[in-house]
């Protein structure tokens, strides 16, 4: 009978998983009609060990959970050293999560170690991403691009993907999903969760589908490069890309002269340096039908750029933007033939493309961040934002909008380790998509790309 009461709970299983929709209102990859259940021969004295495969988004459903995370025994979380700083923060936040209330803090910490011969491959240990253990390697070797896998087996839980964008979602389906349909025992964070294989893929939104689920959206940075510094013109300020080159200013301790420096994206090597020019600060820079426009010559609030060729990075004249607003940071778009520029610290200007005023917009501030770097493309200007007290959550934060000046959202970017000390500079729109630059001013200048994702 015991055996008949097993075979009649997985056909029940069966039914409610094939049953279930996707209710959770995120894009996901298209549903199938079945769902395997699998239960390997064992005897009548061993419970069976069950593998859920579902490539949709099921309620997460298993027999009476065999395994446990408990404070008397807590699971270490060992993640993927050189995962990005937003996903090492997940994990931390993880290891909150499922810490049990009265006992030790579960141990977050990456998996480098130098002779990996003394890698222990069986402990009992939640791993994320691409871990040196064997459990993450194989599980990794399986999936394909945009995929994502959480595996609970025996005495590990698997947490990975693709990339660093699918180990974010695996990250995410285990904390909203698996943790949520576990049953917590008691007290806070002692969790028996159900033996459970799933296999996600990365949901393919734009960023005005992500934009309209209503949900809080993170960026996801990942280093792609390094600018070099200019020994003298050490303070950094304003950028630009014109798709092919990064332009980069440098500027003297003291504001008065300014260096460019031109950066080839392709290799991200330097492929030319200007001569320093009396232009003062460059607050921000923009790339404009061959020239770049340096804001804030003379480091005052006035609507005067400095006019740079492009090509041999040479001084050419000062203009004026029309209106009565300090140009602060600048951004041309192409497509629409117009400036944007955040001006009087939080709003936006809107310019024609023989910089003339058209009109002042008001998406909102930030808290108490400052305002940074400023970028746009045909749908939306997005302003960088600077956390500079360095709170205990350290992040820094974009805000988007679109032209008329709607707030649409508030993306943040959490720092655990690597960029923590370090301050956002420039945000640069490079063949229609998004990255950005944040300085260390002891380790120089890292350029990031920014993608978006549900957080």
């Amino acid at each position: 009978m015991k055996k008949i009461n097993k075979i009649i709970s997985l056909l029940l299983l069966v039914a409610l998983l094939a049953g279930c929709g996707d209710t959770s209102g995120e894009t996901s990859a298209p549903a199938t009609e079945t769902t395997e259940v699998t239960t390997e021969a064992t005897t009548e004295a061993t419970e069976p060990t069950q593998i859920v495969t579902v490539p949709t988004e099921p309620v997460v459903e298993g027999p009476e959970a065999d395994f446990e995370i408990l404070g008397n025994d807590p699971m270490d979380i060992v993640y993927e050293y050189g995962l990005v700083d937003q996903l090492v923060y997940e994990c931390r936040q993880l290891g909150v999560q499922v810490t049990t209330e009265g006992y030790t803090p579960v141990q977050v910490y990456n998996d480098w170690e130098e002779d990996l011969s003394k890698v222990v491959h069986d402990q009992r240990e939640i791993l994320v991403g691409l871990t040196n253990r064997k459990a993450s390697i194989d599980l990794a070797e399986t999936l394909e691009d945009n995929q994502f896998a959480v595996k609970v087996t025996e005495n590990q839980i698997l947490i990975t993907g693709k990339d660093q964008m699918a180990t974010h979602y695996a990250i995410r389906y285990f904390r909203d999903e698996v943790l949520t349909a576990a049953t917590i025992k008691t007290g806070k964070g002692t969790y028996q969760i159900p033996t459970v294989e799933y296999v996600g893929t990365v949901p393919d939104m734009t960023l005005a589908e992500l934009i309209a689920t209503g949900e809080n959206i993170v960026q996801i940075c990942t280093e792609v490069g390094r600018l070099d510094g200019i020994t003298g013109f050490n303070r950094v300020e304003g950028g630009c890309s014109d798709g092919t080159y990064i332009y980069q200013s440098h500027d003297t301790p003291d504001l008065s002269q300014v260096i460019i420096s031109k950066t080839e994206i392709a290799t991200m090597k330097r492929v030319a340096v200007s001569e320093p020019m009396d232009v003062a600060t460059a607050d921000d820079m923009t790339y404009y039908n061959g020239e770049l426009f340096l804001t804030k010559p003379g480091n005052e609030s006035v609507p005067t750029v400095a006019v740079v060729d492009a090509e041999t990075l040479t001084f050419k004249e000062f203009r004026d933007f029309t209106g009565e607003y300090a140009v602060g940071s600048v951004h041309y778009e192409p497509t629409r033939e117009q400036f944007a520029s955040r001006v009087n610290g939080t709003n936006i200007g809107i310019y024609d493309k023989d910089m003339n005023f058209i009109k002042l917009v008001s998406p909102g501030n930030v808290m108490d961040m400052t305002g940074q770097g400023c970028v746009a493309d045909e749908n939306y200007v997005y302003q960088n934002w600077w956390d500079e007290l360095r709170r205990e959550a350290v992040h820094d934060a974009i805000t988007i909008c679109d032209w008329e000046g709607n707030f649409l959202a508030h993306t943040t970017a959490y720092w655990d380790n690597s960029m923590a000390d370090m301050e956002p500079k420039t945000v640069y729109m490079i063949n229609g998509e998004l990255y950005g630059m944040w300085i260390d001013w002891a380790q120089g200048m890292f350029v990031y790309k920014i993608d978006f994702a549900l957080a």
